[in-house]
């Protein structure tokens, strides 16, 4: 308890906040456990079989729940993959009954979280995750795989739910992808964080469009510099790897943003 006036000190407000939070969690799982009307009064062995009995049906919930999961996470990708290139096609034409010709080549890709997916649950063999290209570049001195279209989205959205370890490729193309971005960022004098993104321009039905944004030098696709487009959820998605680029930087950006908005936007064409 503080005296009237003082200010309490930050450790103790601190655990004193903890405390609170965690009685009103501990309210809530009771209230959920035994829903018994306030004036009630109940021995404390038909509170303890009550809330057995409620406790024991959320588990069964729970249970048909991770099994529902489980049945959802198994896929059958057998007419997607190809056992002579050990790749999986981009896609399957229903009404032509027919594969895509294209197929998913690239490391550097977020179809990989897929790739890594399947490889664990053992629907496709380990050579689909060795078949998947890995040409390279240096970017900032670093060897860097190369994407697509050089966007985040590519390189870090699948780091969300894979494991990265240090001092290997993949870590170390992450890395180095942020990098170029923020340096990319810097020489044109805008936020950093280009990717795959709706963007000012609509069709005949005025629907806004989307398409992949990357950054020059990290990917096969050429005319990166021509359209730039920063999309917020992937200059955040840098987090995982590079979180000290945000010190001191959330009123610029905010600032940048303002400036950018108030700027006429060019007619779109459809």
């Amino acid at each position: 308890i503080t005296p009237s006036g003082a200010s309490p000190a930050p450790t103790a407000f601190t655990w004193a906040v903890a405390f609170e939070s965690a009685c009103r969690e501990a309210l809530v799982q009771l209230s959920v456990m035994d829903e018994v009307p306030g004036d009630a009064i109940l021995s404390l062995d038909q509170v303890v079989a009550r809330g057995g009995r409620r406790a024991a049906a959320h588990l069964h919930e729970a249970r048909r729940l991770a099994a529902r999961c489980r049945a959802l996470a198994v896929l059958d990708v057998t007419h997607l993959y190809d056992p002579k290139s050990h790749l999986l096609a981009v896609g399957y034409h229903v009404d032509d009954h027919r594969l895509d010709p294209c197929s998913y080549d690239l490391l550097a890709s977020e179809a990989r979280l897929a790739s890594f997916i399947l490889v664990a649950q053992g629907l496709v063999p380990q050579e689909h995750w060795f078949s998947l290209g890995r040409q390279l570049t240096r970017s900032g001195g670093e060897p860097t795989l190369l994407s697509w279209s050089g966007s985040m989205f590519e390189y870090l959205m699948p780091m969300l739910v894979m494991p990265s370890y240090a001092r290997t490729l993949l870590d170390g193309t992450c890395r180095a992808a942020v990098a170029r971005q923020i340096a990319y960022g810097r020489e044109l004098g805008l936020p950093w964080g280009i990717s795959e993104s709706g963007y000012a321009k609509t069709d005949a039905s005025q629907s806004y469009q989307y398409r992949a944004f990357g950054v020059p030098g990290l990917s096969f696709q050429r005319g990166l510099g021509d359209d730039r487009v920063v999309a917020p959820y992937a200059t955040a998605l840098a987090l995982m790897f590079d979180e000290g680029s945000f010190i001191g930087k959330g009123i610029y950006d905010i600032d940048v943003v303002r400036r950018a908005v108030a700027r006429p936007t060019p007619p779109s064409t459809s």
